[in-house]
């Protein structure tokens, strides 16, 4: 879906997903240890990942943000997807970039999606799945306050555990007013209030 939104938190800036991007993406989705714990859908190559892109900007059911480092960095990706009034799921996170890997990067990202998703589109409630053997993503996610509800068999072995957070929790947590919104090539709407 073409978006405008945009967040930033401390040296992490999430913004909408260019064309300029797209390479990125697929380079990290085509390395075997960045995407072991997302759906198997083969190589893809330079074609399939535009025709990818394209089929996304027409998809009125998922937003994809850009993560950068420092604003001069492009180290990763991720989506809020499938909204169902108030609520929506939240991952496809990839983080390519190896030198951010401890700089709550991930955290950050997730935070502030989170946030735009709430600000910008009136989400309270987030879901996701998690393989079971992602440990660095499930420390992540229990401390954003998702908690396990079910779960699923993933195609590529193993299980996935599907999990749910409330904004009211995420708010209570975090110093949520360091965020900062705004929309794409316009001036900072606000920070986000509890």
């Amino acid at each position: 879906m073409i978006h405008n939104y945009c967040a930033e938190l401390k040296e992490v800036l999430i913004r909408p997903l260019h064309r300029y991007d797209i390479e990125y993406l697929r380079k990290w989705r085509n390395n075997g240890e960045l995407s072991r714990y997302l759906r198997n859908i083969g190589k893809v190559d330079k074609d399939a990942q535009i025709r990818w892109y394209e089929g996304y900007l027409k998809d009125s059911n998922t937003i994809f943000f850009a993560i950068d480092f420092d604003r001069k960095k492009t180290v990763g990706s991720l989506a809020i997807y499938n909204f169902n009034q108030q609520e929506c799921e939240i991952g496809k996170i990839v983080i390519g970039d190896n030198e951010i890997k401890d700089r709550k990067v991930a955290e950050r990202a997730f935070l502030m999606a989170m946030g735009v998703a709430n600000h910008f589109l009136g989400i309270d409630c987030f879901k996701l799945s998690v393989h079971e053997d992602n440990k660095v993503a499930r420390h992540i996610y229990t401390k954003l306050g998702f908690e396990k509800i079910g779960e699923h068999p993933f195609p590529n072995g193993g299980k996935e555990l599907e999990m749910v957070a409330d904004i009211e929790y995420v708010k209570g947590q975090f110093d949520v007013g360091e965020i900062v919104f705004f929309e794409d090539n316009s001036a900072i709407t606000q920070n986000w209030s509890m």
